[in-house]
């Protein structure tokens, strides 16, 4: 398991994780270049020591996975996971099922604890390669919501491996907007059973990171690590997402989980820029 990014609990104290196989490597030379990743799930039940395991995604078109920002619904038991395939970056979407009898067992007693079945690979010209972070399901399972944390496309093998002068410009482009606080990029909402895509939002963010969503689907947060900021947005009749208020910090910060029993937004550790999991 190596180059992991985010993770989500799921039922029965199952802890889904993504791997990337090392999103440095991904970025500066490309997905080829990188070690493959994949989806592991860890029991953390109180008083258990196993080590990850990793599951395998059934029915996917694609033998490699490189993980970025990961959503598990335990509404619809459906994993959502960001995708750098290389030529291009996608939205995978899985089926989860649960074997019920193993994992209500103090250990759990067989070697298939969790399965996933392939559903849709959501992909959009909107989406640039690299460049899309995290992902949300919407208010049902027909809608996700999708962060943009780069306003321009990487190369296919990465910053490094440029071979145009347009795409040797475009991560200089990138870091610039960044250095000077440029708002440059969005999040997008897509119609899972039409499979399209359209902005959600203005283009208010330096940086989209980490999204979260609250239990009545009707709040989302959006994480903007440069500007250490937590954009809170309310969900319109549309669909489109208009903000309320930002939430200002000492930090920055990735990935967001909210508690949905006690409201409280977490910022894990696998995603914290300065190390560490905070309560937000």
């Amino acid at each position: 398991m190596m180059g992991n990014e985010d993770m989500a609990l799921g039922k029965f104290s199952v802890l889904f994780i993504g791997s990337s196989g090392n999103l440095d490597q991904c970025f500066k030379h490309g997905s080829a270049s990188a070690q493959p990743g994949g989806i592991y799930i860890l029991d953390i039940k109180e008083g258990q020591e196993a080590e990850p395991q990793q599951i395998y995604v059934q029915n996917s078109p694609y033998t490699v996975m490189h993980a970025h920002g990961i959503y598990v619904s335990n509404k619809t038991d459906r994993l959502y996971v960001v995708d750098h395939l290389g030529p291009k970056s996608v939205i995978q979407i899985m089926k989860i099922v649960y074997n019920k009898s193993c994992l209500e067992s103090k250990v759990w007693s067989c070697t298939d604890p969790v399965s996933l079945l392939h559903i849709k690979t959501i992909s959009s010209h909107l989406f640039p390669r690299y460049g899309i972070n995290d992902v949300v399901e919407g208010i049902n399972e027909s809608e996700i919501y999708v962060t943009r944390w780069l306003p321009f496309p990487v190369p296919e093998f990465g910053a490094e491996g440029w071979s145009t002068l347009l795409e040797k410009i475009n991560p200089i482009l990138n870091s610039i907007f960044v250095l000077l606080g440029i708002p440059g990029t969005l999040v997008y909402r897509c119609n899972v059973d039409k499979g399209e895509c359209e902005a959600a939002t203005d283009r208010i963010f330096i940086g989209s990171n980490g999204i979260t969503i609250s239990d009545d689907r009707t709040t989302v947060y959006v994480a903007d690590p440069t500007r250490k900021q937590i954009a809170l947005m309310n969900r319109t009749d549309s669909g489109f997402l208009t903000l309320e208020s930002w939430i200002y910090l000492q930090y920055g910060v990735d990935n967001l989980e909210i508690d949905t029993q006690s409201g409280i937004i977490i910022n894990h550790q696998m995603g914290c820029m300065d190390r560490g999991v905070r309560e937000l």
